[in-house]
């Protein structure tokens, strides 16, 4: 396992796109992170298929400042699919925050 990007809202938080391989199949999953006194942020992952097909809000997860961090459901992939993760405060639009890149 680990860190292959992570993207930033400072100073209140990021997210972490996480992945390895296992078995023969890749997996991934968002870490979002969240500092005392901030507001809580929802994360994710989208995975985009070798046709640009993207397959939006997987794993989602949520966390406040008081937890301090959450992690989304693991998801697996084949090859040729890229993922990547994504962070907002609820009741935002989806484009607020930051993703990371695809990878």
């Amino acid at each position: 396992m680990m860190t292959d990007d992570r993207a930033l809202d400072k100073p209140c938080g990021s997210v972490e796109l996480r992945s390895g391989k296992k078995d023969g199949k890749w997996y991934a999953w968002a870490r979002v992170n969240v500092a005392g006194g901030c507001y809580g942020y929802e994360a994710w992952i989208d995975r985009k298929g070798p046709n640009g097909t993207i397959e939006h809000v997987l794993g989602y997860c949520t966390v406040n400042d008081i937890q301090g961090q959450n992690f989304g459901n693991m998801y697996y992939w084949p090859d040729g699919v890229q993922i990547r993760a994504g962070f907002k405060h609820p009741n935002e639009g989806w484009d607020k925050s930051g993703v990371t890149s695809w990878h």
